[in-house]
């Protein structure tokens, strides 16, 4: 078989350091947060990715194909290839065999996620703070006449 697409998605997570979206171009790579059983929210901060996880929860990387050639995705957690489940528990996979041509030197695609809490990206800008609503102490526009 043809390699005619090659992608490289590196989901780099980083503990401590709207709408559910999927980032990329060539293929779409969603996190999910197996504990809270949803896709997690992606932000976009000065040319980076983001998403809030909660360290300690379960995550799974969903790469998904939007084109119509093959691709190969190669994705790495904090530097190192993730495989396998942990802690001697068995998930069921199916696995197929086949062969790979380099169609490119070089990755058409890297895709970068930076993972921390919710409190961690506020306090980089991340994600605004929510507005604190101020009192209105004349919510209708008038008050009553004293009785």
């Amino acid at each position: 078989m043809r390699l005619r697409k090659r992608i490289a998605a590196f989901a780099t997570l980083c503990v401590f350091s709207g709408t559910a979206a999927a980032v990329g171009g060539i293929a779409d790579v969603t996190l999910y947060d197996r504990a809270q059983e949803r896709a997690l929210p992606v932000y976009r901060h000065e040319g980076r990715y983001y998403v809030v996880g909660k360290p300690g929860n379960e995550y799974q990387i969903r790469v998904r194909n939007r084109t119509g050639a093959e691709i190969l995705a190669v994705v790495s957690v904090e530097k190192s290839t993730s495989l396998g489940t942990g802690h001697r528990r068995s998930e069921a996979s199916h696995v197929t065999y086949t062969r790979f041509e380099r169609a490119t030197v070089a990755p058409e695609e890297v895709i970068v996620i930076h993972y921390d809490t919710y409190r961690n990206l506020v306090a980089q800008g991340v994600i605004r703070a929510p507005r604190v609503a101020m009192p209105t102490p004349f919510p209708g526009r008038f008050v009553p006449d004293p009785r």
